[in-house]
């Protein structure tokens, strides 16, 4: 009797450490922070002077996820594998680099009287194109590049 006591004590304790390690790891994960895609805005929408209480919420989101971010708009001027250059409205050349990974590049494409984005690939953008660069100003990585219609 004295062994089948120490089995299933031990048994039991096993049991146990699984069950606290998948909680733990479940709330690591849970606790990452999320990353919202960019909301697409269609020429019908309409803004109301009252906010709901999600609008207030998703605006700070957005603000501090914009402050981790610098946005230059202007027309591309060069573009290979390592680099993307945007002149400005001012004429000012910006030169930012394109990382191996977690770049996106997306088009603007009007839909059924909407405007919606289409991921596409670098080589798809072409010289002259406007566009709208994201970028990490820590950095100066390419978060992302919305070519625009």
């Amino acid at each position: 009797m004295d062994n089948k006591k120490k089995i299933l004590i031990i048994s039991l304790l096993v049991t146990l450490f699984v069950l606290i390690a998948v909680m733990m790891i479940s709330a690591l994960k849970s606790s990452q922070p999320a990353v919202n895609p960019a909301p697409v805005i269609s020429k019908n929408d309409q803004t109301s002077d009252t906010d709901s209480k999600e609008d207030q919420e998703q605006t700070s989101t957005d603000e501090e996820v914009s402050k981790n971010k610098s946005i230059t708009q202007g027309t591309i001027s060069k573009i290979d594998i390592a680099m993307i250059a945007i002149k400005d409205v001012d004429g000012q050349e910006r030169e930012f680099k394109i990382p191996a990974e977690n770049a996106k590049f997306f088009q603007e494409v009007e839909q059924q009287g909407a405007t919606t984005l289409k991921e596409i690939g670098l080589f798809d953008m072409k010289v002259g194109s406007k566009a709208i660069v994201e970028c990490d100003p820590e950095t100066n990585e390419v978060v992302s590049v919305k070519l625009l219609k």
